[in-house]
Parts: structure tokens; C-alpha cells; sequence
């Protein structure tokens, strides 16, 4: 039986009135939200794990108020079949290159098969040697043509193993 994902973050919103229709129409769909963190807003989370209850699974960001962070971690290892699954938002923000030292320091003593991270809303799924890496850009729609488009993951593991990944651009309103 296989397993599905929906990974988000940087979503950047005040309610969940705003987050992407495609996303709030899709949760039901998946066996687990991952949001890798800046919520911006208390009441986001709130929302999205009264409605997921155990399905859901978060970390703070950087732009995450005190509120967040006392109900969520930094960082966290999860289990899902066999494949560990490290999910962080490196909170002390930074460009692509810090970012990775930061990611590589915190996961160091760690077995992780998949690593998922935010922040710099540069959506990604590659490989570093046997570990997959995994950002899923950012959450919002967004009101101007610069910067990255807005993305999510969807992610199958299906026998232990992972299936498929795959990126999805977010329509625009």
C-alpha cells in the first residue's frame, strides 16, 4: 500500500482562507501534510492541524511569531514505512550555500532518507548521493511576476521505498 504526501511551506499567509484552493481542495487526498514552516500566522497552523489532526506535521521558519514555535519544533525526524524523513526550516535564514551548511550541521547525527527543508522558496527535489532532497518553494500565491513560482511537492512511498515526486506549480488566482 503506498503513501501520500503533500509537502508545503513558506505559505506566508494570515488565515486559511488564503492559502492556495489547490491545496486546501487536496488535503483530504494525502496521508500526511509536511509544511516546512513559516506560517506567518498562528491561526494557519492551528487550522491545518485541527483539520489533519495526526496527519499533519510541521517546524517552525524564520518568520514564524514565538506562538508557533512553543507548538512546533525546529526541526524533526519522522518515520513513514521505512524511510526516515528529516524536516527542517533553518530558522537562522541565509542564502543557498549557508543554508545547506546549516541543513548538513543539524542532520549530521541523524540517518535520513529524505531531507525536507524551506526557506529560500527555490523549489527543488534532487539527490545528494543516496539522499533525497526536497523544497517545496513557497506555499503563496504570489502578487507580482518576480521571484520563483509558487510550487508544492507530492510525494508517493509505496513498499518502503519512494515512489515518485513530483513538483506542482500552484496556479495563479
Amino acid at each position: 500500500m503506498s503513501k501520500q504526501i503533500l509537502i508545503i511551506g513558506d505559505t506566508h499567509v494570515s488565515n486559511y482562507s488564503q492559502l492556495p484552493l489547490i491545496l486546501k481542495n487536496s488535503l483530504e487526498a494525502y496521508d500526511f501534510l509536511i509544511h516546512v514552516g513559516d506560517y506567518h500566522s498562528l491561526h494557519v497552523l492551528e487550522d491545518l492541524k485541527e483539520r489533519l489532526g495526526s496527519k499533519f506535521v510541521g517546524v517552525y521558519g524564520n518568520s514564524d511569531p514565538q506562538s508557533i514555535r512553543h507548538i512546533v519544533p525546529m526541526k524533526r525526524v519522522i518515520k513513514i514505512d521505512e524511510l526516515n524523513i528529516g524536516i527542517i526550516h533553518p530558522a537562522q535564514g541565509g542564502g543557498e550555500e549557508r543554508i545547506e551548511r546549516i541543513i548538513q550541521k543539524e542532520f549530521s547525527q541523524y540517518h535520513v532518507d529524505i531531507l525536507v527543508y524551506g526557506h529560500s522558496h527555490e523549489p527543488c527535489i534532487d539527490y545528494r548521493g543516496e539522499l533525497m532532497r526536497i523544497n517545496p518553494g513557497k506555499g503563496y500565491y504570489e502578487e507580482s511576476s518576480f521571484g520563483p513560482p509558487s510550487t508544492y511537492v507530492s510525494l508517493t512511498i509505496k513498499r518502503n521505498r519512494i515512489s515518485k515526486a513530483e513538483l506542482i506549480r500552484i496556479p495563479s488566482k
